[in-house]
């Protein structure tokens, strides 16, 4: 269930949207609290700890969206709910997961909330898949690391047999030493998070190497070739930190 809190100066507006919620998510939402301001609104998630606000964006003190800059650390989810379509834009701007115009549709809200909840679930997993990479590397000598293939299976790999990871949409191909090659079921910013500290470096949006597999570099198209054979572009803003790392190795 996701936990949350109601931000909206008109106490109509707070009362509507908790008896939405309570009406017809009540399985899905829990309403913690209700604020009237940003400030109560920072006071509330500093006490409740929320995983999504519902957010009004035009008060009379200060703008909603004032609220992301009074929090140190935004670890909850923003839904905007206005009767203004111009904030559009600058909610974007802000990170806000999503932007319900009032009244709240229910159709719309469901698909929202529906929207957290796969955010909410896919923070849970990467916490969980964080703190067995941490188990795992206490533990063993060899320092594996853990890998989800699929929704039931992880395996566990040692960091050198891997030679390049690449993006495959919100998946990422994992490509071995051995030539083969497993779809793991995260980001690549993920999979770059769960190698952190070891040598691995992004040189493109959608590569990840090891830098002990590089098996040559052409300057003048900037394409690394791996020990598999494979090429892989190297990003103009990564170029730097790739030639530091090779001269350093």
């Amino acid at each position: 269930m996701i936990t949350a809190i109601i931000v909206d100066d008109e106490k109509s507006g707070r009362e509507t949207l908790s008896f939405i919620l309570e009406k017809h998510f009540a399985k899905k939402v829990q309403v913690l609290a209700t604020g009237a301001s940003v400030n109560e609104a920072v006071q509330l998630i500093g006490r409740h700890n929320p995983q999504l606000v519902f957010l009004d964006i035009e008060m009379p003190n200060e703008p909603g969206l004032n609220l992301v800059n009074k929090v140190a650390n935004i670890n909850f989810e923003i839904i905007v709910t206005t009767a203004h379509r111009e904030y559009g834009i600058d909610a974007i701007k802000a990170g806000v997961s999503d932007y319900l115009l009032k009244p709240v549709d229910i159709d719309e809200l469901e698909t929202s909330l529906n929207k957290i909840e796969a955010k909410i679930s896919a923070k849970a997993e990467t916490a969980v898949l964080k703190h067995m990479m941490n188990i795992v590397a206490a533990a063993s000598p060899n320092k594996k690391i853990p890998l989800l293939v699929g929704n039931n299976k992880t395996i566990f790999v040692e960091p050198s047999a891997i030679v390049r990871c690449e993006a495959s949409g919100n998946y990422t191909e994992v490509w071995f030493t051995n030539g083969k090659m497993e779809l793991i079921t995260r980001l690549i910013k993920d999979v770059e998070e769960l190698l952190a500290g070891v040598d691995f470096l992004r040189v493109h949006k959608s590569h990840l190497i090891n830098i002990e597999h590089v098996k040559a570099h052409l300057k003048s198209e900037d394409n690394i070739t791996m020990a598999d054979g494979s090429v892989i572009p190297l990003s103009r803003n990564m170029k730097a930190d790739f030639l530091k790392k090779m001269n350093a190795g």
